[in-house]
């Protein structure tokens, strides 16, 4: 059984609840690790790409570039006149001036010893989360939240920054759990953690939150159909704390809490599917009917999800009728 063979056509199902934007970018395909969020925040105008259509996920960002991004995603104005003394090495017609001086009035960056902001060196994953949540006027309180990744000494000087920022869901560990705090950031990166933030600010949003939660979902079949299954379980699982927030504030809104659900019964659709490729056929055919459980409790609680949670129903059937007897 090959990924392709599941979940394959959900986006041409799923299209018609939310209104799904073209690909922005020649080099950012619909089964790139943070289109969402790339997208989301082209759309919101955070961020721009390169002249020739291009946005460049994996190109390490620099410092000065950070910034851009940083204050442009939480709304702040930059007056482009103010480019007054900011750090010795930042001159007044450098493009990044206004920006650099701006994010020092408001306290984001305070430069280096030596009284220079080095403007083009490349942004580190630690120094870019202070950034974000320095501008974000995170809560510091930290006291009771473990270090959690294996290579954030509790000394270090970005340890209480990483530290929150993994409690609230903003960095991605790797294999090995690690934070790899002194690695650049990409641009791709930036965009996942600004949107990851904006998420979380507009957590009082239900409606915001129901449709980035049908984006995540419409990413699942392109997920699939290039063999990458945990990708597709990341999405369904983003869709499904989602949906779970936005519930919390709209439990009694229908279209809320049958969204909800459908992100429930994907996220047991495609857990079958891996199940079933890694042949745990028990577990597989567990989460089969879960997912089909599911679907129904959101056809009952809203028919406008009725087609995608028929498909997702089809599918899980057909799941079970290859898994039988195995």
């Amino acid at each position: 059984m090959k990924p392709s063979h599941l979940l394959i056509t959900a986006v041409l199902l799923a299209t018609s609840f939310v209104q799904v934007a073209a690909a922005e970018f020649t080099d950012v395909p619909k089964d790139n690790k943070h289109v969402v969020a790339i997208n989301d925040l082209f759309d919101r105008k955070v961020i721009t790409g390169y002249n020739d259509n291009t946005f460049r996920p994996d190109n390490v960002v620099n410092r000065a570039e950070a910034l851009k991004f940083i204050l442009a995603g939480i709304g702040t104005q930059v007056d482009s006149s103010n480019t007054g003394n900011s750090f010795s090495d930042i001159n007044p017609g450098d493009w990044h001036a206004p920006y650099v001086k701006k994010a020092k009035e408001m306290g984001i960056v305070g430069g280096n010893p030596d009284g220079t902001f080095a403007p083009g060196r490349t942004v580190t994953r630690a120094e870019f989360v202070k950034m974000l949540l320095e501008a974000s006027r995170w809560n510091k309180d930290v006291s009771n939240i473990p270090v959690t990744f294996p290579d954030v000494p509790k000394t270090a000087w970005f340890a209480s920054y990483v530290t929150y920022a993994g409690y609230i869901g903003l960095l991605e560990r790797d294999n090995q759990g690690n934070m790899l705090p002194g690695q650049g950031v990409t641009r791709g990166e930036v965009a996942e953690m600004m949107y990851i933030l904006t998420l979380i600010l507009k957590k009082d949003d239900p409606q915001y939150l129901t449709i980035q939660a049908q984006k995540h979902i419409l990413t699942v079949s392109d997920y699939v159909a290039g063999g990458n299954l945990l990708l597709a379980k990341r999405a369904t699982e983003r869709a499904v704390d989602i949906t779970q927030q936005a519930y919390k504030n709209a439990s009694t809104d229908a279209n809320v809490v049958a969204w909800a659900k459908i992100a429930r019964a994907y996220d047991f659709a495609v857990a079958s599917f891996i199940a079933a490729v890694q042949k745990n056929y028990p577990l597989a055919d567990d989460y089969a009917k879960k997912a089909i459980e599911k679907a129904d409790e959101a056809i009952g609680t809203s028919d406008r999800v009725t087609p995608i949670a028929d498909f997702i129903k089809a599918k899980s059937n057909e799941i079970l009728e290859q898994i039988k007897g195995k």
